[in-house]
Parts: C-alpha cells; structure tokens; sequence
C-alpha cells in the first residue's frame, strides 16, 4: 500500500513510502506538532485518510490502519436532449469534508464516467465543463448521493442542461485609445464561481469569451508580475449583452544602477522605493510593499515592473551612505532605462528612545515613516533598541523625516528630525492608557470585528492603533498617550457589508477606561444602482451616515465596478448617503467622482 505522512496545522503531506509483504511500516524522524494524518491507497481498496493523530514525543509502536474495500461510482453524463457529453470532470465532493477532499473522473467520448477508491459518505455530484482542471465558471451541482463501503454503482446518469452558447466581448485600450495587445482578460461568475480562467487581446486588442451560460460575470484586465496579480481595470457584465470595452493604464518599467561617488563604481547592497507625488499613493518611503525593494546586485541594478505614469520619486538608501531622493517624470507606456543614482558617503542617524522619566527602553522598533500600511497591515522597523535604549538609522534621505517608536508597555512616540543631524534623536515614549470592554450586536457577543483609534493629533494622519474583537466579544485597545480620540468599533456582515460605530472616549495616562458598544442590525435593506457618467469605473464605495452630528452607526461596502449596490439590517432613521469611485480620464489620469445625499429608512 502507498502511505502519505503528514504533520503540523498546515496537513501537508511531507513523507511517503510503501508497506513491506507483510504490511509493516514505520515513519522515523522528528516528531511533528499539531494533528497528524496517514493517507494509505491501493488499488480495489477506498483512499480514506486516518486521522487525526496526536504522536507522543516517544512516537507510536503499534498504530494498526484497516482499509476497507472501495465504493465505485460510474454512469454517463448527457445534455438536456440526451446527448453524451465526452471530455467534462465530473467530482464527488463529501458532505464532510476529509483532508484529502473529494474523488472525481472525467467523461469519455461517450460521456461515460468511472470513479474508483471512492470512501462511504453522502457526496454533492458536481459536473464540472471542462477537463483542464481547476472550477469552471460553469460548474453545477447536479445531484446527492449516498455511498456506502464496498457498494457499486453504475447506472449513475447525470444531466447537465446548461446552454454555454453567450459570449462577453470587447476591446482593451490605453488612456490614448491605443489597443492592448497580449493582456489578460479574466471571468468569473457573480454568483457560485471561484476559478477564474482568462483570455488573451489579440494585436488590435480585442477579446472574446465564448461558452458562457446566463448569469452576470465579473470581468477584469489584469498583469500578473512577480506572482502578484496586478488589477487593470474590472467591469461586472451580463453575458450575451453590448460589447464590453476596457480603457485601462499602460504601466511602464524602470530600470537603472546605483553607484558611488565617483559614478562608476557600483553599489552592491542597497534598499529603493518610489513614491507617486501625483496620486500621493504613501506618505512616507518604504510603506508601500510592492514598490520597494531590497537589493543585491555585482553591478547595482535595479529594475521595477507595472509602474504607473505621473511624478514620481525614487528613494535609495545604502549602509554608509547618504539616503537620497531623486524625482523623475514618467510617461504611460513609456520605459525609463539607464537611471543612473549616485550616492555620497553619510553617516548613520543616531538615537535614543526614552519614558517620561528619562529611563532608556531596550528591544524597542523604531520606525522610519509611517507604522502601518494603508491596508491596516503592520510596517516592518527599520532598527530596534538596544540594552542602552540607542538606535541607528542607516542612510537616512536628507530632509524632514518622521521617526517614531512603539514599545508594548507604553504608548508610541514620534518626532521630526531634520537629516543631516549630528545629534542624538531623541524619542519619548509617554506612559499610555487602555480602553477595554465588551462589543454586543443584536444581543450577542461580537466575534470577528475590529476597533481601531484615529491619531489625527499626530504628524501621521494616516497612522491607526487597531486591535481585534476576541472570539468572547471583549477587546483591549492601547496603550496610547493621554487624550481625546475617535475610536472606531466596526462589525463585518455578510456580503462584504460592515457597519461602524464611532465613540469619542478620553484616554488616561496609566488607567484602563471601560466602553462597552452595541449594535442593533435593523430590519430594513436600502439598495440601487452605482452608476457612473464617466465610462470605465474601477473601483468606489457607499456608506450611510447617521445625518447630523452624535453618535451612531454606519453602514457601508465597497463596489467593484458599475452594478448593484446593496445595504442589509439596516436600523430606522435619516442618514446622509455618500460614494465616491474613481475612473480613467484619458492621457494617463484618473479622476475621483463623488455623490452625497440623504434618505429617510423606515422600520423595515
């Protein structure tokens, strides 16, 4: 018999090996964590997966696995009128899901279908229209049944009746009108569909997706680059209908060398980044991930793929240098090649992290710029402290620069700092207060949901202290620096819907405050259409404002291109309704449209 052994959270299968003549095997090695799972296949007998098991650090000596014989599922597959459907996959997905999941096969060219190994269990039959792998767009659950050990069936027939005869077509341009050859379309259904297939402009452009059923797709032109899938433009379209015509941005490259001061020797180790002045994309340098980089090159080169078009500022920082900052100008569609960056020599930015009592605080992060991503996600610090509380920043741009310093026992600190400086920066972290409570919707304890404080009295105005909902609905917030602040409480609904609630609480130095929130979910659903006047909307948002000032809650969801908007459980009252979106305008530049108004919403 075949074996597969596998450990630890992520159930990977890691190890495998065959029984002996007389079935015996051992696994030998370091003692994994976590579940373990031993998947035995031969052949005539059921691929059932044993587990989960807890091995001990002294192993286990007399692990005995029965295998019990195979169920075989087989039948014919045939269109409404009752034509064999050759080359489709057809899929047995268990109603409890093993850790090897489901047992599938694919149609002959008389539609015929054989599945063996198959284990006892109630199965969704799937059909699945095509034989490449991966969920079609089109899959459909076509049938329940229920297998017992060793049983046989094989008069299984299958219908699926579903017309792939609409096509969505169109054609990709620039800014400029000019056609996108060689970009990925992608398609994949509004409702039931998590594969993704895409097809290919051709010279002048165009695309087209054949085979489709009725039903709504979403639709997007997308790049992918260094395993990152790069959004050019998305659309959701109803199959069948008007053409479907994408103007998207070309993005460019950028390539070039570092080198020293005498303009010829290169840098070998270096970290760049680039700022887009014109869509102020980040504040600061080195909080935008996919545009910055660490580099190793015998010959300092640099290269950065999927580059939009405008001002943009390219930052290098090296050991022993002097950070600098060099602007440049970039054109859509446009390369930039053969930059070449010279660095002077420079020496460190000293500092030291420090209480309110002058104490020095160890293993502390300092921060060059911001301490979050714009998508709530940490920064990584540029240094920690050491025993002495001291730090050094190496190569930092010249200029006013922001430093800040986090520390688990006390609220963060930031400063400003002019570079070049031959002092001692110092960072004071004051002693910071908790906010703490319990977060109720509709009676129960929240679970999943996030409280955030906005720092708008700092020189980061995008800077945010976030926490978690526990799995018990309480949360702890802190510590932050004595003072006044908007905390945000917010609840994550089905269908990508949140509702926020903010509280204006004074934090105290040193005490812990307790703010208990709750939210009612009302009865009503406020819906309509996201339309723009300007073709090609990409992406926008709507949210509903209790109308006035106080407290209250807030209902809002994002929208991916033009289409249905739809707002559930929300409570009576009048609320201000505001949206924004942004669209291409040609000649490389978006534009950012918005929409205020207000409703009245009534008891349900």
């Amino acid at each position: 018999a075949h074996l597969l052994f596998g450990g630890g959270t992520g159930i990977y299968f890691t190890e495998k090996m065959e029984t002996d003549a007389q079935g015996n095997f051992a696994f030998k090695g370091t003692t994994p964590t976590g579940d373990v799972w031993i998947h035995a296949t031969k052949e005539r007998l059921s691929h059932e997966p044993y587990g989960p098991l807890v091995i001990p650090e002294e192993g286990i000596s007399e692990l005995i696995l029965t295998m019990k014989p195979e169920a075989v599922v087989a039948g014919t597959l045939v269109d409404g009128k009752g034509k064999p459907i050759p080359r489709y996959t057809i899929s047995l997905d268990p109603e409890t899901q093993t850790r090897m999941g489901g047992f599938s096969g694919k149609t002959d060219e008389e539609g015929k279908f054989s599945i063996r190994g198959v284990i006892a269990s109630t199965f969704e039959v799937i059909v699945n229209p095509t034989d490449e792998g991966g969920r079609h767009p089109n899959f459909r659950v076509v049938d329940t049944i229920e297998v017992s050990t060793a049983e046989r069936i094989d008069d299984l027939k299958l219908v699926y009746d579903v017309p792939l005869d609409l096509v969505i077509a169109g054609r990709v341009t620039d800014t400029f009108g000019k056609p996108m050859p060689g970009e990925r379309v992608g398609y994949s259904p509004v409702e039931g569909g998590s594969y993704s297939p895409h097809v290919v402009t051709d010279e002048e452009g165009y695309y087209r997706i054949e085979g489709l059923s009725e039903g709504q797709y979403e639709v997007d032109v997308y790049r992918s680059s260094n395993n990152f899938h790069h959004t050019l433009g998305e659309k959701v379209a109803l199959a069948g209908t008007d053409p479907l015509d994408f103007m998207v941005t070309r993005y460019t490259t950028i390539r070039g060398r570092v080198v020293r001061e005498d303009g010829e020797t290169p840098v070998d180790d270096f970290d760049i980044a680039i700022t887009n002045q014109d869509n102020k994309q980040w504040y600061e340098a080195f909080t935008q991930r996919q545009l910055s980089q660490k580099v190793h090159s015998t010959e300092g080169r640099f290269e950065f793929e999927m580059v939009g078009p405008g001002s943009l500022e390219l930052i290098v920082r090296a050991e022993g240098y002097q950070g600098k900052i060099v602007s440049v100008e970039v054109t859509e569609g446009d390369p930039l090649d053969d930059l070449v960056i010279q660095l002077e020599p420079g020496d460190a930015l000293k500092g030291r992290v420090v209480n309110a009592n002058g104490v020095a605080i160890p293993n502390a992060p300092v921060y060059l710029g911001a301490l979050m991503y714009y998508d709530g996600s940490p920064a990584s610090p540029v240094t920690t402290t050491d025993n002495e509380g001291n730090f050094e920043v190496t190569s930092p741009v010249p200029g006013e620069l922001v430093l800040a310093a986090a520390h688990p026992d006390y609220a963060y600190g930031v400063t400003l700092v002019d570079v070049p400086n031959s002092g001692v920066v110092e960072i004071l972290l004051p002693e910071g207060g908790n906010v703490e409570g319990m977060g109720w919707l509709d009676g129960e304890a929240v679970s999943g949901g996030q409280v955030s404080v906005k720092m708008s009295d700092t020189p980061h105005r995008d800077k945010r202290l976030m926490k978690r909902f526990e799995a018990d609905g309480t949360y702890t917030l802190g510590p932050a620096a004595e003072g006044e602040y908007e905390i945000y409480y917010s609840v994550n609904l089905d269908g990508g819907m949140r509702m926020t609630l903010v509280k204006n609480v004074y934090i105290e130095g040193g005490k812990t405050s307790v703010v208990d929130v709750e939210f009612f979910s009302g009865s009503t659903i406020v819906f309509g259409e996201f339309q723009s006047s300007v073709e090609g909307m990409q992406w926008g948002g709507v949210r509903l404002k209790p109308h006035g000032s106080g407290e209250g809650v807030e209902y809002g969801m994002g929208i991916r291109g033009e289409g249905m908007y739809q707002l559930e459980h929300v409570a009576p009252g009048r609320y201000t309704v505001e949206a924004s979106a942004s669209v291409p305008i040609g000649n490389g530049e978006n534009q950012r449209l918005s929409y205020i108004g207000e409703i009245i919403v009534p008891g349900s």
